[in-house]
């Protein structure tokens, strides 16, 4: 049985098991999870099957607990999880799946975000934050964001070929990571920088609006970390636009609206955007065989490298290469 059929299969146990047998169904995105879109009459869901070994249970947990925890105690344009976990079984393929309420809206591509658009991105996370702080019992039910130990890691650079970092790289990364160390150690001891409940993965994808209003979605690498961290995914995807520096300047002034003191930090955005750029090679590197990037990821990895050196250098990452 090939993949699609099995992930097929096992959305259709899930569906069965909520009380949905006979729904429409479509994939609408297989990168990481596999993501359906399910129609049942007048409702739409989202049904998850969560990629094997990626999160424990307990994360998944605490990840529908903080999304009810927003639904209950304020009105940001989250998903609201509809259903338990379900634990889907294919022959020897097991993923949990996970049923959330569709949300509508508009994918906005880079070139095309506005900076009012910027402003309400900036300012949805300043209110996810302010919101989620108060939440610290979600330091057990979430992952800690642990960007050392990540990059400490260099597994995924080995295969047959040798090292993909080589020397060069490794010193690259090391760097980066003394740092972050440095910027992670000084905001934890500030209240607003302070670890908290956060996103984690606020690609420009991950984020939909309504008319220019920000809803996101995707969840699932919620943490407990550093909330500037949440502004980097973001800000890298517009990182290349010719108008970058009105687009970030609008996050920050939506984000700081409602986060006032983290206004005079606006310098440490920059370390904590090469923290998540060093990540996207460890990503590269874990999913080398992707047919996205499988003809060119040695390429792809040396030009990261390369633009962390800059950094490095300079201060600030540079521009001009495409981010994919």
């Amino acid at each position: 049985m090939d993949s699609e059929a099995i992930y097929t299969e096992m959305a259709q146990q899930a569906l069965v098991a909520y009380g949905l047998r006979g729904s429409g169904f479509r994939v609408v995105k297989s990168t990481n999870n596999v993501v359906f879109q399910v129609t049942a009459g007048k409702d739409r869901y989202a049904l998850r099957l969560h990629r094997p070994g990626y999160r424990q249970l307990r994360w998944i947990e605490g990840e529908l607990e903080w999304l009810d925890a927003l639904h209950a105690n304020t009105d940001l344009c989250v998903p609201k999880p509809a259903a338990p976990i379900f634990h889907g079984r294919v022959g020897e393929q097991e993923r949990y799946c996970t049923l959330l309420t569709w949300l509508d809206g508009a994918q906005v591509l880079p070139a095309q975000t506005t900076a009012q658009q910027a402003y309400s991105a900036g300012e949805f996370i300043g209110r996810l934050h302010q919101h989620s702080a108060p939440m610290t019992w979600l330091r057990h039910k979430l992952p800690p964001l642990d960007i050392e130990a990540r990059l400490m890691d260099r597994s995924m650079f080995r295969e047959a070929g040798g090292d993909l970092l080589g020397d060069a790289g490794n010193w690259v990364l090391d760097q980066v990571i003394q740092r972050i160390r440095i910027v992670i150690q000084n905001a934890a001891s500030t209240e607003q920088l302070s670890p908290k409940p956060i996103h984690g993965d606020l690609i420009w994808k991950n984020l939909i609006f309504q008319t220019n209003a920000a809803c996101a979605i995707d969840f699932d690498d919620c943490a407990y970390g550093s909330p500037l961290y949440d502004l980097a995914p973001l800000l890298l995807g517009y990182l290349d636009e010719p108008n970058y520096p009105a687009l970030r300047a609008a996050v920050w002034a939506g984000y700081t609206s409602i986060q006032p003191n983290a206004a005079p930090h606006e310098t440490e955005l920059e370390p904590f955007l090469a923290a998540r750029y060093a990540l996207s090679i460890e990503w590269i590197a874990a999913n080398r065989h992707n047919p996205a990037v499988a003809d060119r990821y040695r390429e792809i990895i040396a030009s990261r490298i390369q633009r962390l050196k800059h950094y490095l250098e300079t201060g600030e990452l540079k521009r001009g290469d495409i981010i994919i």
